[in-house]
């Protein structure tokens, strides 16, 4: 079985997979499917979702099942608490995470970036953790 993750590689092997009968599935985690995702959903026998009303934005919506997301069990174990200790997070201030992928994103980044620098003024009560990957992580930080 092959099973698509989203990513410019993905919809390939869906492709090959599925001429060589062999079952294929893509898990769509995100609201608004990317393009591998919308594309590679044409190999898929199955779409896994984490919202039902993401199915809207695929053309077979029978093949797709709402299931949430998987979410290791570790997770739940988690001490808050510590956790905001441990990030140096404020309790009092709303926080918002930005991920831009597993490498960082560069221009997800270099947005954020600019985004931040224009709203400094505004956005006094909040703090944003950002995973910026390696490659941007010394240009984040000093921004």
């Amino acid at each position: 079985m092959v099973l698509g993750l989203g990513g410019y590689a993905a919809p390939a092997a869906m492709y090959v997979a599925a001429k060589r009968n062999i079952p294929v599935a893509m898990l769509n985690p995100d609201a608004l499917p990317g393009k591998a995702n919308r594309y590679g959903a044409k190999f898929a026998r199955k779409i896994f979702l984490q919202w039902p009303d993401t199915a809207k934005h695929f053309k077979d919506q029978q093949k797709c099942v709402a299931t949430g997301c998987p979410i290791r069990q570790d997770i739940f174990q988690i001490d808050r608490s510590e956790a905001i200790r441990q990030l140096g997070l404020v309790t009092d201030r709303k926080t918002l995470v930005i991920m831009g992928g597993s490498l960082g994103g560069h221009n997800v980044n270099e947005a954020v970036i600019a985004c931040l620098t224009e709203l400094r003024e505004k956005i006094h009560d909040w703090q944003f953790l950002h995973l910026s990957g390696k490659e941007d992580h010394q240009k984040v930080k000093e921004s």
